[in-house]
């Protein structure tokens, strides 16, 4: 059904007749687009390849986002999957048959309502529901954000679960009637304990920072892949960028945007260096407390990343 061509029978032509009939619709008109998402695990890439979908699910920066935080260990595999066109994803649909195109991504996402919390996985409390499963250790909070500050930084469309802004901390068996027939609702005083409050802060902060900045939601990223003395000390670093327009068709000329981001996963500040790329004066985003002026291009500067945290450098 996935796998015939973009407007033959099944699934790739119902989202096909579905896009052309948008195109009839004022509502659809741009600067407003449909979106059309598909849930199809075993092959994601497939969709955004095959079919008139602009968006679809894929569970590979969970699954690796959840095997680190069990396992303690970091990969690189993660900086990866924030960037998935490196997993062989496309950024562009493209119908050979009419020569119409169109952008495509998939989403990113740490918690769906499939799996327990993701603060779940870093350990759980005593305290059990009332079919046996335990509940997240919320006094754990710090942990999940560099997670947080790696999903809103990432390429791709970047998708919350209920309750995950202010830790959520419900868990799901893996098997049985329970996963979908046990109420579970959300817990809305977290969002004013400390765990939440410190959560929500740093929801609010980056969820600002990517409507903001162009970088965040372009295509281009740059993962310092050669520097394994960073993984070392439980760091990965990368840049995302947009270029500039000079002379825009509508509105005033835009200059290009730099980000550098770095996560530390490790439970100790890291002090690494990285090449900024371009000179100039650098502000950390995040807390707003750092400046950086650097010299020349590609300069190797040194930054402190503190522990199961982040920064997020701007080129001002």
């Amino acid at each position: 059904m996935y796998e015939d061509d973009p407007v033959g029978p099944g699934y790739p032509e119902l989202v096909y007749r579905t896009a052309q009939h948008a195109k009839t619709s004022e509502k659809f008109q741009p600067p407003h687009a449909i979106i059309q998402c598909a849930e199809h695990l075993p092959d994601p890439i497939g969709i955004l390849s095959k079919t008139y979908s602009n968006c679809c699910w894929q569970n590979g920066l969970l699954h690796r986002a959840r095997d680190m935080a069990r396992n303690q260990y970091v990969s690189e595999h993660i900086a990866h999957l924030l960037d998935p066109q490196l997993q062989g994803y496309p950024t562009e649909y493209h119908n050979p048959a009419s020569g119409e195109s169109f952008a495509v991504a998939p989403f990113q996402y740490l918690e769906s309502h499939d799996h327990r919390r993701f603060i779940n996985t870093f350990g759980e409390l005593e305290t059990r529901d009332l079919i046996g499963e335990a509940y997240g250790n919320r006094n754990l909070f710090y942990k999940v954000q560099p997670y947080i500050i790696a999903l809103y930084t990432a390429k791709g469309i970047p998708m919350l679960w209920q309750g995950q802004e202010f830790l959520e901390n419900w868990g799901v068996p893996d098997s049985g009637i329970a996963r979908n027939l046990y109420e579970r609702p959300l817990h809305w005083e977290y969002f004013y304990d400390v765990p939440g409050r410190a959560i929500v802060r740093l929801h609010r902060i980056l969820g600002t920072l990517r409507r903001s900045q162009r970088a965040l939601r372009a295509r281009a990223s740059f993962y310092y892949h050669d520097l394994p003395e960073h993984r070392q000390r439980g760091v990965i670093a990368y840049r995302r960028e947009a270029p500039g327009d000079p002379d825009p068709s509508s509105g005033p000329p835009t200059a290009p945007e730099r980000l550098l981001v770095a996560l530390n996963f490790s439970d100790s500040p890291a002090t690494v260096h990285v090449p900024f790329g371009h000179a100039g004066r650098w502000l950390e985003r995040i807390d707003g407390l750092e400046i950086l002026e650097i010299a020349g291009d590609e300069q190797w500067t040194a930054i402190v990343v503190p522990s199961n945290y982040g920064v997020v450098y701007e080129h001002t």
